[in-house]
């Protein structure tokens, strides 16, 4: 085996040329990945995440103020969690104050979760945050843009998980 370059091996880039990363660029999964690690190192820096906040805490927290009366089940669905994960997630937040687990009362195997005043006061300031965060997110796109890229994103979503029946 050789040491020498391969003949098709290009000269080293120019400053400033953009990197050539084959079908990288049309692999839709690959840009929907590589999108959210952009983002997360993005915002790492801002985001002033408390200490054992798993991911999903934020979402789950969310849609617990959107639905109130939300179970573990519908959580774990709607973002693609793990119910274990979840649930010492949600024990989290019975125990930090933020949230109510009460015994649904029509199927004694459910429980319906609520926001608690600590919760609601803490899902205003995550709801401040978002709004900041999608705006640095989508801040290259025009409105229209940013709605039809989340649509976008919902379809896929959605194939994902009919997917998981088949």
């Amino acid at each position: 085996m050789s040491d020498e370059p391969l003949p098709h091996a290009r000269p080293r880039r120019e400053k400033g040329e953009e990197l050539d990363i084959g079908i990288l660029r049309s692999d839709i999964g690959f840009q929907i990945h590589i999108t959210r690690r952009a983002i997360w190192q993005s915002l790492r820096g801002r985001r002033k995440k408390k200490s054992g906040e798993p991911s999903g805490y934020l979402s789950s927290l969310i849609l617990i103020g959107a639905n109130p009366g939300i179970s573990q089940r519908e959580i774990a669905d709607a973002l693609f969690l793990d119910p274990p994960n979840l649930a010492s997630m949600l024990n989290q937040m019975v125990e930090t104050g933020l949230i109510w687990r009460t015994q649904d009362e029509t199927d004694r195997r459910r429980f319906a979760l609520r926001l608690t005043k600590a919760g609601e006061k803490t899902l205003a300031s995550v709801n401040e945050a978002s709004k900041a965060q999608a705006h640095q997110i989508a801040g290259g796109l025009t409105e229209a843009e940013a709605k039809q890229l989340v649509q976008l994103l919902g379809k896929v979503q959605m194939s994902l998980r009919d997917g998981e029946t088949s």
